[in-house]
């Protein structure tokens, strides 16, 4: 396989699919924060050009004692300066002759419903002044919604930009009776047709992204910072297909932890890269995360014939090492051999006529800043695939195994040897019996016959079986001689009508237990090297004899009564 190296043509590939594949990448906000405010008092204006092209788009204004047919007034006001700027309000029964801003609260959503208002236009030619509020002194009387001492009151307006209108908001204040507005900031959200909340100034961008490849589940894990906004709705998680787009692949909620796992066999044949997102309660997309992939690591064979262990950069530099692990086949653990500096992505193994025991390698990093994520899942080291010698190692099971008797040809307990290839999670046995096993290595009795045995091996690659069709031939007449010191040889094995028990010193005592443990025989108090114990009249089934023995030891045997 050919290493993947990503340059600006990867970027523009994904800035370019991005658009085709309706991915968010440039849903951020702009927000502009007036040092100082600007604040009109005493006949004053000012004006504002929203999108910064160079062309004023709303004027602002505060005038005193204003003669009107109701008397004189106080009042602010905001006027629309051409056809592609409009505010959120409504021509008032009491007043048709103005329209007047609606004053919006903090955290509503402003876009083409507005809330369910009306977006009012420039009047024409002649224009007029838009009334957020007029105080008339003379008889009190407030006319607008911009009354009794507004603070942080938002305007909602859209401005067109490229024959596209884009949303946003405007941040004032005005005093009692109108005598003062102070216009704070503004924002407005720079992807065409896509809301944005009064008084967000950035978009829910996560950060952070950072991709560790998990060996005991064969998964990455891709874990991120989360961006502080209580109305999320759910994070999202892009990859990159094999055309260069990019597929969601999934979704966090807000109340799980910040990180998301990919169980495609993909990950661990080549390197993956994802983003993520984050969509609000109103379905709005936010703006992507960078981007970034996972280590790929891999070994070749150069020219004279050495083995190089090469992976593929890491996208994130928070980190100075590559770090060099190999498995140790005597401690069954992955255990660091080298590092290297982070410029660096190769490096040449040992020779394997000296020191390369490895047959697994792998890359991992240690960030310099830690991933918390929600507290409790701390993300500090990030890992490769793992990398394997050819010919030595496979990742995907193989099932198999032996089996042998116990000490001699007559002995009827089997000892099987688990034979599978590959790093092996779980092991079941099926005896052909009725019983089962999930030890690696097991051993296990049988009763006369011919028996099928069975062995199904798992790891998080996948699983593999197989099947020995009359692997065990049980004989009717068998010998057993159990005591590997010759201490005790109990025969035949099963008994029939008897039990015969030689021990090379004098029995004490025999008793004989089923196999939930009560006892069926007890004879006690005879000098005896040879005994012989009827059995005739014990149902079929498996037995525990326990022997004490002149010198008080006690053995113990499994024994079958047929």
């Amino acid at each position: 396989m050919i290493l993947k190296f990503y340059n600006l043509a990867t970027i523009l590939i994904f800035v370019l699919t991005s658009l085709v594949f309706n991915i968010p990448l440039a849903g951020q906000i702009f927000y502009n924060d007036f040092i100082p405010d600007k604040i009109l008092q005493h006949t004053a204006y000012d004006s504002i050009d929203i999108n910064s092209d160079g062309v004023y788009d709303l004027r602002f204004t505060q005038e005193d004692s204003v003669a009107t047919s109701l008397g004189n007034a106080n009042g602010v006001g905001v006027t629309l300066l051409h056809y592609d700027v409009e505010f959120v309000g409504l021509a008032p029964s009491y007043d048709p002759s103005h329209f007047y801003t609606y004053k919006l609260a903090s955290y509503m959503l402003v876009d083409q419903n507005a809330g369910g208002q009306l977006w009012v236009t420039k009047l024409g030619p002649n224009d007029a002044v838009r009334v957020m509020q007029m105080f008339f002194y003379t008889i009190p009387f407030h006319l607008g919604e911009w009354i009794n001492n507004v603070v942080d009151g938002y305007l909602g307006i859209r401005i067109k930009i490229n024959n596209h209108w884009h949303y946003g908001w405007i941040r004032m204040d005005v005093d009692q009776n109108a005598t003062m507005l102070t216009i704070k900031d503004f924002a407005y959200n720079e992807v065409p047709m896509q809301g944005i909340y009064t008084s967000q100034t950035n978009s829910y961008k996560p950060v952070r992204v950072e991709v560790c490849y998990v060996d005991s589940l064969c998964a990455n894990m891709i874990g991120y910072e989360r961006s502080l906004n209580s109305h999320l709705l759910y994070d999202k998680v892009y990859k990159m297909n094999s055309n260069g787009g990019y597929d969601s692949i999934g979704m966090v909620a807000p109340s799980a932890a910040p990180c998301f796992f990919d169980y495609d066999t993909n990950t661990i044949l080549s390197p993956q890269q994802y983003f993520v997102s984050a969509v609000d309660s109103s379905s709005i997309e936010w703006q992507a995360s960078d981007a970034i992939f996972s280590i790929y690591a891999e070994i070749v064979i150069n020219s004279n014939n050495q083995s190089i262990l090469q992976w593929s950069h890491y996208t994130n530099q928070n980190f100075s090492k590559y770090y060099i692990f190999g498995y140790d086949s005597l401690c069954h653990k992955m255990q660091i051999i080298d590092s290297v500096d982070n410029t660096l992505n190769s490096y040449l193994l040992p020779s394997s006529s000296t020191q390369n025991l490895c047959q697994e390698y792998q890359i991992r990093l240690a960030l310099n800043a830690p991933l918390n994520i929600n507290g409790n899942l701390f993300l500090d080291t990030i890992s490769s695939n793992i990398a394997t010698t050819a010919n030595h190692y496979q990742l995907f099971p193989q099932a198999g195994f032996s089996a042998q008797i116990v000490l001699d040809s007559t002995y009827d307990i089997y000892q099987f040897t688990d034979t599978s290839k590959a790093n092996i999670d779980s092991y079941y046995w099926d005896f052909g019996d009725g019983t089962t096993s999930t030890y690696r290595n097991p051993k296990h009795s049988f009763l006369p016959g011919v028996y099928t045995v069975s062995l199904t091996v798992q790891n998080c690659y996948g699983f593999d079986s197989i099947v020995k069709q009359h692997f065990i031939d049980v004989s009717s007449s068998i010998k057993t001689s159990i005591a590997a010191d010759g201490e005790l040889i109990v025969y035949p094995i099963p008994a029939n009508n008897s039990l015969n028990i030689e021990a090379n010193t004098i029995i004490r005592e025999i008793s004989l237990y089923s196999i939930d443990g009560k006892e069926t025989i007890s004879y006690g108090n005879f000098g005896k090297r040879i005994m012989t114990l009827d059995v005739s009249q014990l149902p079929t089934g498996f037995y525990f004899l326990r022997t004490r023995l002149e010198n008080n030891r006690e053995i113990y045997r499994k024994i079958m009564v047929r």
